[in-house]
């Protein structure tokens, strides 16, 4: 937590060790930027609770659905301010120990990042073994026509929103499943 600390509180002299003053910037705006961004998702998170709050529950599955897109903003927010995060370290490295070690936190970031990414596809593809070998179809939609239209948005946005996939297939009738 002291490196943590220090990319705000106590930043490389200026102009740094590397790249100068220009690099020097660019650490402290992905750094506030993904501050920002963790702000937002912590803010979003409690608007989504008070959103969902007093929803009776036979419409609470299709409220999910139909707001899946706004539900996952807060988990693509975090996963933009890890990476600035491990960027602005990248960065910061280098400026504070030279030009050799900002060629390794330059590869280190990504790396970090990825390891991450590593880790999310494992659980995802040890969900998506699950649901198969117990017949669950996780799903939605109330028509093959509106499942066709949305599949590779809610596809995409089922990395953001995982508790998507944990809703099984239904079919909804004036806001009473089927």
């Amino acid at each position: 937590m002291a490196l943590a600390g220090a990319i705000y509180v106590d930043p490389p002299e200026p102009p740094g060790k590397c790249f100068g003053e220009g690099m020097l910037n660019a650490e402290m705006t992905l750094a506030w930027m993904a501050m920002g961004l963790f702000f937002f998702s912590t803010l979003a998170s409690v608007i989504f609770y008070m959103d969902i709050d007093g929803i009776p529950p036979k419409l609470l599955l299709q409220h999910l659905w139909d707001s899946q897109i706004l539900y996952s903003l807060p988990t693509l927010a975090i996963a933009l301010g890890i990476f600035m995060t491990a960027m602005a370290y990248g960065i910061d490295i280098g400026e504070r120990g030279g030009c050799k070690f900002f060629i390794f936190g330059v590869i280190a970031a990504p790396c970090f990042v990825g390891a991450i990414v590593v880790l999310w596809l494992v659980c995802r593809h040890r969900r998506k073994k699950l649901f198969e070998k117990n017949n669950f179809s996780p799903g939605g939609c109330s028509t093959e026509e509106e499942e066709e239209k949305t599949q590779s948005v809610k596809q995409f946005l089922s990395s953001f929103s995982t508790w998507a996939e944990r809703i099984p297939t239904i079919a909804i009738v004036d806001g009473e499943p089927a």
